[in-house]
C-alpha cells in the first residue's frame, strides 16, 4: 500500500541500518582493494558482487570449518596404523597381490577395493568444494589420487617387506614380468579403481555441492 502523500516516511531499523553501514563498508574495502591494485581504472561500476557473508555469518562459519576438520582429524584415531589412511590399506592390498595373486583373485579383491578405499576418500574429501576458490586444492593432487594412480604399478613397501632378501623380490618381479600379456593387462580390474572411485564418490560429492550450494546468480565464490 502506498504511503499518504505528506506522510513521515518509517523510521528505519536498527537491523536495516547496520546491514546498510556494512554494505558500504564492504564497497569501500573493496574500492580501496582496488586502488592498492592500481585496477581501479578498468573497474566498471556494477560488476562487483555484494554477496559476501556478513562478519558474524563469516565467523560462525570458519568457526564450524574448524571444528569439522578438528573431528574428521580424529576419525581414524582408534584404527591400527596399517589402516588409517589409504596409503597403508594400498600398500597391504599391493602386498597381497604380489605375494599371493590366486589368493588375491579368488578372493575377488579388485571388485571390492573400490568400497573399501570409498571411506578414506570421502575422509579428504569431507571440505573440498571445487566451487571455492581458496582453501580447496585438485583432487589430483591429494594423497588419495596420487596413491591409487600407481596402485599396481609400483611395490608399495611397508615395514614387514624389510625382512625379505632382494634377490628373492627380483625374482618375483622377474616372473611376474615374464607372465605380462597385453590380454592380463586389459582384464586386470585394478585399472578400473580409480574410475571407480571418481564416479562412485567424487561424482557424487560434486553433484550435491551443485544442488544444495551453488548459486548461479551469485558471483561470489
Amino acid at each position: 500500500m502506498a504511503a499518504r502523500a505528506g506522510a513521515a516516511k518509517p523510521v528505519d531499523s536498527e537491523e536495516k541500518r547496520q546491514r546498510a553501514a556494512e554494505r558500504e563498508g564492504r564497497r569501500r574495502a573493496r574500492r580501496l582493494k582496488r586502488e592498492a591494485a592500481g585496477t581501479a581504472s578498468a573497474h566498471r561500476d556494477g560488476d562487483s558482487s555484494d554477496d559476501e557473508l556478513p562478519p558474524a555469518q563469516l565467523h560462525h562459519a570458519l568457526q564450524e570449518t574448524e571444528a569439522i576438520r578438528a573431528l574428521s582429524g580424529r576419525l581414524f584415531s582408534d584404527a591400527l596404523a596399517a589402516w588409517r589412511d589409504v596409503r597403508g590399506v594400498c600398500a597391504r592390498m599391493a602386498r597381497l597381490r604380489r605375494r599371493q595373486p590366486t589368493l588375491y583373485n579368488d578372493a575377488y579383491v579388485a571388485e571390492c577395493l573400490p568400497k573399501l578405499i570409498a571411506p578414506y576418500v570421502r575422509h579428504q574429501l569431507i571440505l573440498w568444494n571445487p566451487l571455492a576458490d581458496e582453501h580447496n586444492e585438485d583432487y589430483e593432487k591429494m594423497d588419495w589420487y596420487k596413491c591409487l594412480m600407481m596402485y599396481g604399478v609400483r611395490s608399495e613397501k611397508i615395514d614387514s617387506d624389510s625382512d625379505e632378501s632382494s634377490s628373492s623380490e627380483s625374482m618375483d618381479a622377474g616372473e611376474a614380468r615374464g607372465t605380462l600379456t597385453e590380454d592380463s593387462v586389459r582384464e586386470d580390474l585394478d585399472l578400473m579403481l580409480v574410475p571407480t572411485i571418481i564416479d562412485k564418490v567424487v561424482l557424487p560429492k560434486v553433484t550435491e555441492i551443485v544442488e544444495n550450494a551453488w548459486d548461479p546468480i551469485s558471483v561470489r565464490a
